[in-house]
């Protein structure tokens, strides 16, 4: 039994992975001020809820892009004896079948995210990720992250739209029937989900019209499934802990 954490800048994402398969994922928010307590007790909780049983988990792989919880997380899980740790960071991107010339430069997650879609396909892969920022990262036919776009995420957008303005409120996100809004509230969500499917099908077919060879598009992160579903080749919720699982698989075989 595997458990792989993702730890993000809005959310941390766990699940684990038994019988080949992902037995179940949850969502925490990333709260940095709080103790390990607080996520050790919201994880045990779902732990608890699907019957699963802490000791049997084997090896647990964390991605962070948040420094000031990865080692409340990391002293946490040490103390689970049985089980192995495994940190993805740039110690062991030598160790996994795609590369990057800049590993100073590529956050973890995105690692992650490269790592899985490679597998996948095992060929050239546009992984379009919506987080806290929505990022495009290139994977060349040989495994080789050639290069990211990064631009504001959706909610992030709307978060800065209301704290830069004095009337403008923050709003959830949600489809409208209608193009255009008749309130405050539907042009917002109307101007973020039709301008954002804007941006990500010209992003991509720039990035397709660079490249001499097929591309697989594929989406994932918490908001993917808000534009239509044209807009990508495949999109896969679990896609970066997909990834963590197999780093944590690749980490067995030091070279």
């Amino acid at each position: 039994m595997i458990l792989a954490i993702d730890i993000g800048n809005s959310t941390v994402s766990f699940g684990i992975y038994t019988d080949m398969q992902w037995k179940k994922t949850w969502k925490l928010d990333t709260v940095r001020e709080e103790s390990m307590y607080y996520y050790q007790k919201k994880i045990i909780e779902c732990f608890i809820e699907e019957s699963v049983i802490a000791n049997s988990v084997e090896q647990v792989v964390i991605s962070s892009v948040v420094p000031d919880i990865t080692n409340k997380f990391v002293d946490f899980f040490s103390g689970m004896k049985q089980s192995q740790i495994v940190l993805l960071n740039r110690s062991i991107y030598h160790l996994l079948p795609v590369f990057t010339e800049n590993p100073y430069e590529l956050g973890t997650d995105l690692m992650a995210n490269a790592l899985a879609a490679y597998e996948k396909f095992r060929s050239a892969a546009l992984i379009v990720d919506f987080g806290t920022a929505l990022s495009f990262t290139f994977v060349e036919p040989d495994g080789r992250i050639s290069g990211v776009n990064i631009v504001p995420g959706m909610i992030t957008a709307i978060k800065s739209l209301s704290l830069h303005t004095a009337q403008l409120q923050e709003v959830p996100l949600a489809k409208q029937a209608d193009v255009l809004g008749t309130n405050t509230i539907e042009a917002i969500q109307n101007g973020i989900i039709i301008g954002y499917e804007g941006l990500v099908r010209f992003m991509i077919e720039k990035i397709r019209e660079a490249k001499p060879f097929p591309v697989k598009v594929i989406a994932t992160g918490g908001l993917a499934e808000v534009l239509p579903s044209d807009c990508f080749d495949e999109t896969d919720k679990n896609l970066t802990l997909e990834g963590l699982r197999l780093a944590g698989f690749y980490s067995k075989f030091p070279q």
